[in-house]
């Protein structure tokens, strides 16, 4: 199964929450807390960005193991078993 493709951003709407180019949500993020004004804590906002970031984590890792630019063979088997079940 493939992954939405990114790139992904966040948005806050009622809750702080994960888009796709088509501006589909990916994930919603229900923050543990809330500031003094009610708005999403710095943990959700940190959290979704996080999470927005993913496809383009994902593209770089693989790209540094399809071109074997990772010399370490421990750091490149790890980015592979990483990898591996995401389709890469």
């Amino acid at each position: 199964m493939d992954h939405t493709p990114g790139p992904w951003k966040m948005e806050y709407i009622l809750n702080v929450e994960v888009v796709d180019r088509k501006e589909q949500p990916v994930a919603f993020i229900f923050p543990r807390s809330r500031n003094k004004i009610g708005t999403p804590s710095d943990e959700a906002w940190a959290n979704a960005r996080l999470i927005a970031a993913a496809p383009e984590m994902f593209n770089l890792l693989k790209a540094l193991s399809d071109e074997h630019i990772i010399e370490n063979s421990d750091y490149r088997a790890r980015i592979e078993e990483i990898i591996k079940p995401l389709g890469g």
